[in-house]
């Protein structure tokens, strides 16, 4: 049985106040594990998940189906864009060593500024995924935001900073 790296992200912020946030599930899954499973997975963690971090072992009968993990962090003086791009680089740092790893996004500003576009803002976070990435394959896959998938969804929700307001809030 062979595993696979999938990371899911998002990034949220409210203009009004400038606080936001944002949260990447990653999965190292056994093949023949679905998207739904995942997100059943983190279903039944999201009422006790950590302020930053919450990893999951799934396992059955014949040993671990996936090890799953829910990042995320919030931060003040921020931008949409900033933290969509901060969950994509959670996904990355998070991984002990180089792999292949497929990263689902809604924001199409985020991959692009991490493949082929010519940003010039938030170049800091451009900088640090330049470093961070090396090694790494990534494959990106654009989703679209709110369109009904499951994963993408539960970021959206986890990076909302309205419903988790007793979390410490860092720089953004």
């Amino acid at each position: 049985m062979t595993f696979s790296v999938r990371a899911w992200s998002d990034g949220s912020c409210w203009n009004k106040t400038g606080q936001g946030g944002w949260c990447s599930i990653i999965a190292a899954m056994r093949d023949d594990v679905s998207e739904q499973e995942i997100a059943d997975i983190v279903h039944l963690a999201s009422q006790c998940l950590s302020p930053t971090r919450t990893d999951i072992n799934h396992t059955d009968e014949s040993g671990l189906r996936a090890k799953v993990s829910v990042l995320r962090g919030y931060a003040i003086n921020t931008t949409n864009n900033r933290m969509e791009m901060h969950a994509i680089l959670a996904a990355i740092k998070a991984m002990m060593k180089p792999c292949t790893m497929k990263i689902v996004s809604d924001s199409k500003f985020a991959i692009g500024a991490f493949t082929d576009w010519h940003v010039k803002a938030n170049l800091d976070l451009v900088d640090e995924w330049r470093k961070v990435s090396r090694g790494f394959k990534v494959i990106f896959e654009h989703v679209d935001g709110h369109s009904g998938n499951v994963l993408n969804e539960w970021c959206d929700r986890i990076a909302d900073y309205k419903n988790n307001p007793n979390l410490k809030v860092q720089g953004g």
